[in-house]
């Protein structure tokens, strides 16, 4: 009876989800943050302002939830809840009806496209009311339904990669090491950059872990924009002149990279940049002069990106005129050997069932094999040889991670320890 009893009561629900919300809204939306939406979703508010939205994201995740906020005409759309079938929505749609009158369900015009390049999640998300105009979320209270009044649907889970587990650990600390990391995977004008940001997580653990440099000695920075790039790097530089020329420098940087089509220079994108504005971008060539002005004994580069205007997971960005576009060669100076995980007109692949860059997941795998005890040129032929072939395996395609050397260095790049 009991059975029967809730087989109504979910019905019931549904109904009450088309009476109320005049039935789901078929809208095509773009990703704007969070989880990939499903079919289905409940919005809960809307907004002119993307500040405002993130603001109530916030809030909903503290909560429990895993919000998603989506981009439809003009307006960014906050939802609380998503789903691939409409009937899981039915309980949390009359929680979330009682703190947040207007709420409503949209159907994902752009689900099919979503399900090719994402994995989509049955987790339930949050939503909230159309709201055009800045509001001050410091003063205005928001009264958010707790994530544990509602049944989870079932979560899709992908096994976490073989180097984010048993990551060796040494008793070495390198006082004298500071390192920037940043993962750029989240875009506002561009499409995302897959596992970016558990790249640059993971290997901030090898840094301070297997490679011994303070936590307090590494500036990690996800989704960094154009001023964060910029502080950034001048951190580094300050950090460098405290050591007394006996410091050693570490650049790690995984996301978009850019070609200026005009000159054919190249360029490091942060999430603010657009594609087709390198003025918007920050230059590769000045990165290594502001680099190679550091009093540094030493200075590693790591770029986990591709600058010939083709995305991580293949095809072209947006912005791209639809054809590759072969960069210039940058030289560094000083001191400084630069890891590539691309020749200058291929692309730099993702690994999908290790959820990482194919660059960084090799790179993450010879510091877990060697415990970080291996030489620069060890590190260059195993990341050759591994890529490549891996690349070719799984995209038919190659990708041949290079090594730049400065002119000081051409000489003894090879027996350098990397710690």
């Amino acid at each position: 009876m009991s059975i029967i009893r809730l087989i109504f009561t979910l019905l019931f629900a549904l109904v009450s989800i088309c009476a109320q919300s005049q039935t789901p809204r078929k809208v095509s939306v773009s990703h704007v943050d969070g989880p990939q939406l499903g079919k289905y979703g409940i919005v809960i508010q809307s907004f002119g302002v993307l500040s405002n939205a993130k603001a109530i994201q916030k809030k909903l995740n503290s909560k429990g939830y895993n919000a998603t906020i989506v981009k439809h005409l003009n307006l960014y759309r906050v939802v609380a809840f998503s789903s691939n079938t409409l009937s899981d929505l039915a309980t949390p749609y009359s929680v979330i009806k009682q703190s947040y009158p207007d709420s409503w369900c949209l159907e994902n015009e752009n689900f099919d496209s979503y399900s090719i390049n994402n994995t989509i999640s049955n987790t339930p998300q949050t939503t909230i009311p159309v709201q055009q105009t800045p509001v001050n979320y410091a003063q205005q209270k928001t009264t958010v339904p707790s994530a544990t009044q509602t049944p989870s649907a079932p979560v899709k889970k992908m096994t976490a990669s073989l180097v984010d587990k048993n990551i060796p650990v040494v008793n070495q600390v390198e006082r004298n090491t500071f390192a920037v990391v940043i993962g750029n995977e989240k875009y506002k004008n561009e499409e995302n950059v897959p596992y970016a940001e558990n790249d640059a997580n993971v290997f901030r653990e090898y840094l301070h872990k297997t490679l011994g440099v303070p936590e307090k000695q590494i500036k990690y920075v996800e989704n960094a924009g154009l001023n964060d790039l910029r502080i950034a790097v001048r951190w580094l530089k300050q950090a460098m002149e405290v050591c007394n020329g006996q410091g050693k420098a570490i650049f790690y940087y995984a996301g978009h990279g850019i070609p200026d089509e005009a000159d054919k220079t190249a360029y490091l994108l942060p999430t603010d940049g657009i594609g087709s504005d390198v003025e918007s971008a920050y230059s590769l060539q000045r990165l290594y002069e502001e680099l190679s002005k550091m009093p540094a004994s030493r200075t590693m580069v790591f770029l986990d990106a591709c600058f010939s205007g083709s995305k991580r997971e293949g095809g072209m960005m947006a912005s791209a005129r639809g054809v590759a576009i072969k960069v210039k060669p940058t030289t560094p100076q000083g001191n400084m050997v630069v890891f590539t995980a691309a020749q200058s007109d291929e692309t730099a692949y993702p690994l999908k069932e290790q959820q990482h860059g194919m660059f960084t997941y090799y790179l993450l795998k010879m510091l877990q094999n060697t415990k970080g005890n291996v030489t620069l040129g060890e590190l260059s032929d195993y990341l050759t040889t591994e890529v490549k072939r891996e690349s070719f395996v799984e995209n038919n395609k190659i990708q041949t991670p290079s090594v730049k050397v400065s002119t000081a260095l051409q000489s003894s790049w090879r027996s350098l320890k990397l710690k």
